[in-house]
């Protein structure tokens, strides 16, 4: 039921074109009052930004593993979502997220961006399903059996000094910027982490205080043909 609602979802969005879809609403969490106002959304999505998705791992991260998936892929919008997503399942007794936490101490962090405008972006904001929330996690998600095409040549962890990361940033600037574009940079919030400095919103374990963290850059997320 819900990969055919995604798929409804999509069908509809591509049928409107990005103008008249409501990708802002999909995004928003307005108090429910002001769903039945139609000036009340959440305002316009920029044209293009930075997606993250957190998962705890074992000690090293798998390639392959990585780079094909099967179910419904969740980012965000807010790195602070993704921290409190991290945070919630490590906390959870006996889970297999909270048991790898534990053992390992290990956060990969996905690094992705959208276009909303491009017609082939397979990405929807499904926030305002979650309803009003005051710490809300800004919800992106990608159907399953998609592909990730990461760039290996850049990976980042807590383990590489300050110069290694910077370098490592301007050669994906360069990459993933357009003419005229802003120099790409990645938010403070995520720097900190890589760092081992305080979590996000707080909310780990003890026994996880400053975990390690690996980042992986995801060129583009495909469906396969």
């Amino acid at each position: 039921a819900v990969t055919a609602a995604f798929q409804m979802l999509l069908t509809a969005r591509r049928s409107l074109g990005s103008e008249k879809f409501p990708l802002p609403l999909l995004a928003s969490s307005p108090p429910m009052r002001a769903l039945r106002q139609a000036n009340s959304i959440a305002e316009p999505l920029p044209e293009e930004e930075l997606l993250f998705r957190g998962v705890w791992i074992g000690a090293e991260v798998d390639p392959e593993q990585l780079r094909y998936q099967t179910s419904f892929q969740s980012f965000s919008r807010e790195v602070e979502g993704v921290a409190r997503v991290l945070a919630f399942h490590a906390r959870v007794p006996g889970g297999p997220a909270a048991m790898l936490a534990e053992k390992h101490g290990h956060a990969l962090i996905l690094v992705t961006r959208v276009r909303w405008a491009d017609p082939d972006c397979v990405a929807l904001p499904v926030q305002v399903f979650d309803g009003p929330l005051d710490h809300r996690e800004s919800e992106v998600l990608f159907p399953p059996c998609v592909q990730f095409d990461i760039e290996d040549d850049l990976p980042l962890s807590s383990a590489d000094p300050s110069h290694m990361v910077a370098a490592r940033l301007t050669e994906l600037s360069r990459r993933w910027g357009r003419v005229g574009s802003p120099p790409l940079v990645l938010p403070e919030a995520l720097l900190g982490m890589m760092r081992r400095e305080a979590w996000p919103g707080g909310g780990l374990p003890l026994c996880l205080r400053g975990p390690f963290v690996s980042v992986r850059f995801v060129r583009q997320i495909v469906l396969p043909k």
